[in-house]
């Protein structure tokens, strides 16, 4: 959510004589949890334990690294949230207004403490090392200030080492001091802009506090402010809006274009190019931001484009040849390629269908245009004419999406049958099914998943496996199997009446889990995943991943009695596939190599136990770790994968005919033959085939 800035891992916020509409939020909170409580699959009570997962949830959003409120003031809010069940009941903000008070309070004095601090040179030398466990708790009132004051220290240290580029390993002794000034500068420049324009925005703390309520009901529900709904529903969408650039500050602190999005308004004019100035911006009729004036720099442009939304914008802009010129772009569609399903032809032992699905994707302003499952299947077409043995689906970090799109995806790989089950908060299960005789696929496959894939792509992998339709490869997927829906908090809103008028945005939206999903077996990937047939064993363990069991309030699903009939094709050789790959791996040079080189990263993320307050210290470990990539990327370079991507004939043709098309190809090939755990699919595919003939 956006309602903190994180800035290198610590917080600043400003809410400067904050001003709090108590009877707005008053009535939106009440609104937000009457609607939860009615549409939720599973709701709360609300009572001292909802208030304390309320309270955890505000400290996460204002204080992530505990940095910013004192021991003493975290043990006064603790005490405070058991009030805030009754705050809801009856209509108050005891805990609330507490909260923002001291939330000021901390902020004046950190404030001044950190121009002061940085006024002055920082230490660069230090022995002093502290566990990452210590400093990330909360520290007593006296020594405050001298957390905060290591945590600057920190952030001048980590930008520092951030300046290297390449393979530079060290300062030139005399330039230290004159980089420890300039980003100390900068440091305290930033603090002071996020100051004075976060001052600006008089909803930040309200929006953590509702945001906090809805998500104390599970972890997938959601408050939105109107701009957060319409980024959420873009993000399903797999073309945007846009102008199609991005800009950024150079080393001279100008405010430049950083960024031209192939295919978009901005590289169609040609007028725009990276590293262009900006002098002026004006969107629409809204008054020219005037990028001269020193005051105005990247986030000042930030802040004008969440302040103004136009189809047409005028550039102001002086190229790299001094010259000076306006240019004016009207907002387009722009085909976004990571966000899009693509396919090729794999050539190794047998010819292979590949196919990557970044998320279940549904276009939600044109209700005729088709979704993933649509795009799906003609891929399938064009990669059955090649006359592929075999087709690798790749849903490695899909996060989901269309629910239905999910269901009618599963349906071109199954001859008709159940897919998925909803329960809904009234006890009643919906089966989910396929109606269509037939499928459009029905040779070998292999299902990819990882722990980012979630959702949708668990409904896919789950339904395949059931069904004995897919080898399921990679690792144990995120775990979240349920459904949401995205309500209007207009206290006037009817859902009887919806289509006679517009609701009113102003009090936001609930995005509430209204349905748990069962698989057909009525076993439930929520919290479990979907644990795949064969593992690989190609993934850094950091002890940091998050998967749905990880959070607290994960919905824990009911069992279900009603039965799903559907006919599994007979099983899949796993037990073959499993000890082939296992054997593969273990006697393969080129795995066993890259399986060193994990043990490498593990060894050397074992060892950063500390944090370190002295540059060279730093500086040292950066160096490790860029030797450490640099032997990756040579083991990449060198990497015979076994097999050759291609375009298929089809897609082939576009691209000769469309150069923007043809260059977001053959990036998207030379990612293949970088993939070892595609690598490894290919083999297992190959051996898959083999076990069919």
């Amino acid at each position: 959510m956006r309602v903190f800035l994180l800035v290198c891992g610590f917080l600043f916020y400003s809410v400067a004589a904050f001003a709090i509409d108590e009877s707005r939020i008053i009535k939106q909170a009440d609104i937000l949890v009457k609607r939860i409580q009615k549409e939720h699959v599973k709701p709360r009570a609300i009572n001292d334990d909802f208030g304390k997962s309320v309270h955890n949830l505000v400290m996460q959003f204002l204080d992530p690294q505990h940095r910013f409120f004192t021991t003493e003031d975290i043990r006064e809010f603790e005490r405070l949230s058991a009030s805030i069940d009754q705050d809801i009941e009856e209509k108050k903000l005891s805990y609330f207004m507490v909260v923002a008070k001291r939330f000021e309070e901390r902020l004046s004095e950190l404030t001044a403490l950190t121009q002061t601090y940085l006024a002055n040179p920082v230490t660069l030398k230090s022995t002093v090392r502290l566990p990452f466990s210590t400093f990330d708790q909360p520290a007593a009132a006296s020594k405050h200030h001298e957390r905060w004051k290591q945590g600057l220290q920190l952030e001048v240290i980590d930008r520092m080492v951030g300046l290297l580029t390449g393979d530079q390993e060290q300062f030139p002794a005399d330039s230290i001091p004159v980089w420890e000034k300039k980003v100390r500068n900068e440091i305290s420049d930033y603090y002071q802009t996020v100051s004075t324009k976060l001052n600006e925005n008089q909803r930040i703390l309200e929006d953590a506090y509702l945001e906090a309520i809805a998500l104390a009901f599970d972890p997938h529900s959601l408050y939105f402010s109107p701009s957060q709904k319409s980024e959420f529903e873009e993000e399903l969408t797999p073309d945007r809006e846009l102008f199609g650039f991005s800009f950024g500050e150079s080393e001279s602190d100008k405010v430049i274009v950083t960024d031209v999005f192939p295919g978009s308004p901005a590289w169609l004019s040609d007028e725009l190019h990276e590293g262009d100035i900006l002098k002026g911006i004006q969107l629409g009729k809204a008054k020219m931001l005037d990028l001269t004036d020193p005051k105005n720099d990247a986030s000042a442009v930030s802040d004008y484009f969440d302040a103004h939304d136009d189809e047409e914008i005028k550039l102001i802009i002086l190229d790299e040849a001094g010259k000076e010129r306006e240019v004016t772009l009207t907002k387009a569609r722009v085909y976004s390629d990571g966000d899009i399903i693509k396919n090729a032809v794999l050539h190794s032992e047998q010819k292979i269908g590949y196919v990557t699905l970044p998320d279940f994707y549904v276009n939600w302003t044109d209700t005729s245009a088709l979704g993933c499952s649509n795009d799906l299947a003609k891929c399938i077409l064009k990669l059955n004419k090649e006359n592929i043995q075999g087709l690798i689906l790749d849903l490695r970090g899909n996060g989901g999406g269309s629910l239905h799109e999910a269901v009618d995806l599963s349906g071109l790989f199954i001859d008709y049958g159940p897919v998925v089950a909803i329960k809904d908060n009234s006890g009643e299960v919906e089966v989910l099914k396929d109606f269509n005789r037939g499928s459009v696929y029905n040779g070998p496959l292999i299902v990819m998943i990882d722990e980012s894939s979630a959702s949708a792509s668990e409904i896919v992998a789950g339904v395949l496996q059931d069904y004995n339709k897919a080898v399921i490869v990679g690792q144990r997927s995120f775990g979240k199997a349920t459904s949401q829906s995205i309500y209007p908090l207009d206290p006037n809103y009817n859902e009887l009446t919806a289509f006679l008028m517009q609701e009113n945005s102003d009090f936001g939206y609930a995005n509430i889990t209204n349905g748990v999903l069962y698989r057909v077996t009525r076993s439930w990937n929520q919290k479990n995943g979907v644990t795949p047939d064969i593992m690989l064993p190609f993934r850094l363990e950091t002890g940091e991943s998050i998967r749905e069991e990880t959070y607290e309030n994960a919905l824990i699903p009911d069992s279900i009695t009603k039965k799903m009939t559907f006919t599994p094709n007979a099983d899949l050789p796993v037990d073959q596939l499993k000890t082939a790959s296992e054997n593969r791996i273990q006697n393969t040079e080129s795995l066993k190599t890259y399986v060193a080189l994990l043990n490498e990263y593990q060894t050397l993320f074992n060892k950063d136990t500390l944090l370190t307050f002295d540059l060279a210290t730093q500086l040292k470990q950066r160096n490790e770790w860029q030797q450490l990539t640099k032997k990756l990327e040579t083991f990449r370079d060198s990497l015979t994968v076994g097999f050759e991507p291609k375009a298929n004939l089809f897609d082939t043709e576009i691209y000769q005919a469309n150069d923007l098309l043809r260059q977001y190809n053959e990036k998207f090939l030379e990612r293949l033959v970088t993939d070892i755990e595609l690598m490894e699919t290919v083999h297992i595919m190959n051996d898959l085939i083999k076990s069919k003939k």
